[in-house]
């Protein structure tokens, strides 16, 4: 997930892309990213789960393109993740940093 205006030249394409549209709020981007999660989950069926939180911004991001208050998104997208990721029946660990 990131801001789909942040790689206008440079962005590297993968198989699994959700680009947000600049302004977008944590709550929506957790919505996104559960729909995202749960179809890899099912497609995936992963024995665990990793997940790096430590690359959102705090407030803006540096092109201030995409709403983020680093404590309170970090935290709720950690929590739901690990809650989605368990209630799917898959182990998780993340670290933070």
């Amino acid at each position: 997930m990131h801001c789909q205006n942040k790689f206008l030249l440079r962005k590297k394409h993968s198989y699994l892309d959700a680009g947000l549209p600049s302004g977008t709020e944590d709550r929506d981007s957790l919505k996104i990213l559960s729909i995202k999660l749960l179809d890899l989950l099912d497609d995936l069926r992963p024995d665990l789960v990793f997940y790096n939180t430590g690359v959102l911004s705090g407030g803006y991001d540096r092109d201030a393109v995409l709403l983020a208050h680093r404590h309170a998104i970090l935290n709720r997208a950690a929590d739901h993740l690990s809650r989605t990721v368990k209630g799917a029946g898959n182990a998780v660990s993340s670290v933070s940093y």
